[in-house]
């Protein structure tokens, strides 16, 4: 057991039951959460994984990382890595699902993004190139409340974020054949933003492991009444690169009223991890500003944009296999 001093946190964006990460109104929870970012204030939190011996396909046979000369860590040191003025990319993790879906496996990478400038960025809708092909992309960062009492993912300078892209039918010989990952930030920021303090507090958390595979349990404590609350947990290998998103809806996006307790259980993830950070986010009851249509039309248009963009990732993420 252990105490949680790095959390992270993504964003809700309106008053109607939308998803965490703002994916979209739709009625299966695993459909909506996006990916969110680190906590600024530290590291990962270290697990000490034990093997279960699953036989799962590319575990213990993911390829060796390396970090190349441009400071990216990753297992593919042939292509040159840019994120644009103002950001750093840290690490590239790889992940590719072979589930049936006719368009072909589900490419997943999981990019480490550092804010170098002097201003903070919220909201992005990343460009994310790999050579010619585009991949679809969200960005996630620390929580951060607006003017209107929303809570926005931002990265502050100096601090970082996690970009997911994906897409259908590429897999890893893609990544050996590829010169380069080409990503254009493209954050909004408007008015002023108040780092969030009264997110639920991780009281417990436990590295769980059954037939399944490995995920995270424990136990949360509820600081102030807010619904539409939603978990991720980002596996960091080994090799040291993120790899997964691990999910749990505690409250079933239901309220969960202050100064109750709720325990999570994430979903799993085959391989074992040596640490991770964890997201969450929510939507306060009493954010009634937004709801009142207070917000700018160029937030609105933006809010709007990342809650196509999410929509989009959940319909690459779901399989047509039978």
């Amino acid at each position: 057991m252990k105490n949680c001093t790095h959390r992270w946190v993504t964003y809700a964006l309106s008053l109607s039951l939308v998803s965490l990460g703002c994916g979209g109104g739709s009625d299966d929870p695993a459909a909506d959460l996006g990916p969110g970012a680190p906590d600024g204030g530290g590291g990962d939190v270290g697990t000490t994984p034990t093997d279960l011996g699953m036989g799962t396909t590319g575990c213990a046979d993911l390829p060796a990382t390396s970090v190349n000369a441009g400071g990216v860590r990753s297992a593919y040191p042939n292509i040159q890595y840019s994120a644009g003025t103002g950001y750093r990319i840290d690490s590239v993790g790889v992940k590719v699902t072979e589930d049936g879906d006719s368009r072909g496996p589900l490419f997943e990478m999981f990019i480490e993004v550092t804010n170098t400038g002097a201003t903070i960025g919220c909201s992005y809708l990343p460009d994310v190139s790999l050579d010619f092909e585009e991949l679809l992309g969200t960005v996630d960062g620390d929580g951060y409340y607006n003017d209107f009492g929303s809570l926005y993912s931002c990265i502050a300078p100096g601090q970082s974020g996690i970009l997911t892209a994906l897409e259908r039918g590429l897999d890893r010989s893609d990544l050996e054949a590829a010169s380069s990952l080409t990503i254009t930030m493209n954050p909004f920021a408007l008015g002023t933003y108040t780092r969030e303090t009264d997110g639920p507090t991780f009281t417990q958390e436990d590295v769980v492991s059954d037939a399944d595979g490995y995920g995270v349990a424990g136990r949360l404590s509820i600081n102030t009444t807010i619904y539409n609350y939603g978990v991720s947990v980002y596996p960091r290998d080994s090799r040291g690169v993120f790899v997964d998103e691990l999910l749990a809806y505690p409250g079933e996006l239901g309220t969960l009223s202050a100064g109750s307790t709720i325990d999570f259980d994430t979903t799993r993830t085959p391989c074992a991890f040596s640490s991770y950070r964890t997201i969450d986010g929510w939507i306060r009851p009493s954010n009634t500003l937004r709801a009142a249509g207070v917000a700018t039309p160029e937030a609105q248009a933006r809010d709007e944009g990342i809650a196509a963009r999410r929509a989009q990732v959940a319909a690459l993420r779901a399989t047509d296999a039978p």
